[in-house]
């Protein structure tokens, strides 16, 4: 049996950006989308140094997924990313900061030109792949025993022009772990294939708990690993996941204040030296020390601004 895992790129990569690619490419009025895709392209195609996209990519949902790969034995994996399009895990690709999680410059710069991120897909992955529906090809031209998507919400819904377009029998074996409000993202007519993982998972007692942004990857190899559900039909799978969710409790967040960018990006810059600038240290610092609510996309698009002001250079 073969399997295709799916997941979405994370903002935590091995090494910096070079200048070039630290910055999202810029959309003006009046310039085609298909251009600035390739402007980006051509920055890709010149740089030299490259990592394998499994170890570009960095944190807890890539553990995670390796883990539930590894137990698979024969999968193909591949990444959903802005900045590279649909990439598999063995693929040579440099470091790069662009993303479309909501409210980043990238998404808020293509929103302002009407522009979709759904186009955007398109667009970066005609320009490098051939194709805007990846995807769909991929699923197309291979015969899969299981699919498994593992996503948040913007990237359930970055992709939903290209993953439907395939063969409904192709993906009848669709397993997908995302958030309860990922799940609105999937067409009406295959959110029965979205598992029943919620807030539950969180409790202590699941073993899998974690922060939000590596809730699907987490969910995915609870599935694999804890529950061995990966041989099983949806209809058995969802039965045992709800079972599961029953027996947990949503834990109590603590209470966390909220406040401006301006604020956070006080802070940041105050413990910036203390913590060396290292990303997860510094949201680590606000979530847990100075019980400020900042979640990931926020936190990551403030800290690469900050970055770029105090050390244009790799740290």
């Amino acid at each position: 049996m073969k399997y295709l895992v799916i997941i979405n790129c994370t903002s935590r990569k091995v090494a910096e950006p070079s200048q070039a690619l630290s910055r999202s490419p810029r959309i003006t009025k009046g310039t085609a989308l298909l251009e600035v895709a390739k402007a980006w392209n051509t920055k890709i195609d010149t740089e030299k140094k490259r990592y394998l996209a499994k170890d570009l990519y960095q944190g807890r949902p890539i553990i995670d997924t390796k883990a539930s790969v590894q137990i698979l034995n024969n999968a193909d994996v591949f990444v959903v990313s802005a900045g590279m399009g649909a990439t598999h895990f063995d693929t040579l690709i440099p470091s790069y900061e662009l993303t479309v999680v909501e409210k980043s410059i990238f998404q808020k710069n293509l929103e302002k030109n009407s522009l979709s991120i759904q186009k955007w897909w398109g667009t970066i992955n005609k320009v490098r792949h051939g194709t805007t529906t990846p995807l769909c090809e991929i699923i197309s031209k291979n015969d899969y025993s299981k699919i498994f998507i593992a996503m948040p919400s913007t990237y359930i819904d970055l992709i939903r022009d290209d993953l439907w377009r395939a063969d409904p029998k192709k993906l009848k074996n669709t397993f997908i772990f995302t958030s309860p409000y990922g799940k609105t993202k999937v067409p009406t007519e295959w959110r029965h294939h979205c598992l029943s993982y919620d807030e539950r998972l969180e409790d202590k007692k699941s073993g899998y708990n974690g922060t939000r942004s590596d809730f699907s990857q987490r969910a995915f190899r609870h599935f694999i690993e804890h529950l061995e559900l990966h041989e099983s039909s949806i209809e058995t799978a969802q039965k045992k996941v709800l079972a599961c969710m029953r027996r947990l409790n949503i834990p109590t967040p603590p209470e966390r204040k909220k406040v401006q960018d301006e604020e956070i990006i006080r802070q940041i810059k105050k413990n910036w030296r203390k913590h060396s600038g290292h990303a997860n240290k510094l949201l680590r610092h606000l979530r847990d020390d100075l019980l400020i609510s900042c979640e990931q996309s926020r936190f990551r698009r403030l800290w690469n601004e900050i970055r770029i002001e105090i050390s244009p250079k790799p740290l």
